[in-house]
């Protein structure tokens, strides 16, 4: 036996057992996960039609293949384009900011095209043509009672209405780059004089032209018509050259000025009807006026003498020629 200060032998440790299969079931990894799908297109992404690679063949497959192990979990291949890059860029500056005072501008300036579709599209314009016209006939009227005056008035008329409409062209422009300003009739009415020198240049132009067709018209009356006084060959042609005048090619600045005219004078159709109705009446009493006495040749008084006295030397002087 052993004394009482020795250590107790060690037991005795069984033989281990071999291992078996069922020991390890739960031990085992885990299988991978399958494979997440691709994401799908976004509202604004179109696919690719180009023309796409094809992946290079491999005649042995690899071990995991081989194995049957499904692949590796990770993200999928980049196949579609980056949505980012099909959706438009903010501009450079930072956010849209309402109280920034380009952007304010910017407003204004889309708003005042609509403004002024909004203001004119409740003008008459077809009665303004109508008031034109109501005003070319009185001015036939008169011209069928004093020629020359009504020439007169006419050609300083279109004079003033030239002026006028390149003002107002002006100070539409101005309003189209800057945005409108209560002073801006005011301005025009007192740039108007300085358009002066180029209205008068045209004016004199088409004048000159009209008064050589008035004269041929008034030779071809006087000589071809021996029973019509000089006087009233006198009024028909001064009614050409108004006519010419106001409706011939180049008038279209006078006719323009008149509309703007009637606009801002009759911006509603009550005022334009009403507008009309004085017109006609003034227009058909002039027209009523000119057909009771014969035409007035002042301040040429004697005018309409002496083209009956040469009308009566040419026919004399005709008369003289044998065969005619």
């Amino acid at each position: 036996m052993p004394g009482p200060g020795s250590t107790p032998p060690p037991h005795p440790v069984p033989a281990p057992v071999a291992a078996q299969p069922k020991d390890f079931v739960g031990q085992l990894p885990p299988a991978a996960p399958p494979p997440v799908p691709p994401p799908a297109p976004g509202p604004y992404e179109t696919p690719s039609y180009g023309r796409r690679g094809y992946a290079p063949y491999s005649g042995q497959p690899s071990y995991d293949q081989a194995a049957g192990y499904p692949p590796p979990y990770g993200l999928p291949p980049a196949t579609q384009p980056d949505p980012s890059a099909l959706q438009r860029r903010p501009e450079q500056g930072g956010p849209y900011d309402p109280r920034d005072p380009r952007a304010q501008e910017a407003q204004r300036r889309a708003e005042r095209p609509r403004d002024d579709r909004d203001k004119n599209a409740g003008k008459p314009y077809g009665w303004y043509r109508v008031l034109s016209f109501l005003v070319l006939v009185a001015l036939l009227g008169f011209a069928n009672i004093a020629p020359l005056p009504a020439m007169a008035v006419a050609i300083a008329g279109v004079l003033v209405l030239r002026m006028a409409d390149k003002a107002a062209k002006g100070m539409e422009d101005k309003r189209t780059r800057r945005g409108p300003r209560s002073g801006d009739a005011v301005a025009a009415a007192f740039k108007t004089p300085l358009h002066l020198p180029g209205a008068v240049l045209v004016t004199v132009l088409l004048s000159g032209l009209s008064l050589c067709a008035g004269g041929i018209l008034l030779g071809v009356l006087i000589f071809a018509q021996p029973d019509m006084a000089a006087s009233r060959a006198i009024a028909i042609s001064a009614m050409a050259v108004i006519g010419l005048l106001c409706l011939a090619p180049g008038s279209g600045a006078p006719r323009r000025q008149m509309a703007r005219m009637w606009g801002a004078v009759l911006p509603r159709t009550g005022a334009a009807l009403a507008g009309v109705l004085i017109l006609g009446i003034f227009a058909a009493v002039l027209v009523g006026l000119s057909q009771k006495q014969p035409p007035d040749t002042t301040p040429l008084d004697g005018m309409s003498q002496d083209l009956e006295s040469l009308r009566a030397d040419v026919h004399d002087r005709l008369a003289e020629i044998p065969g005619i």
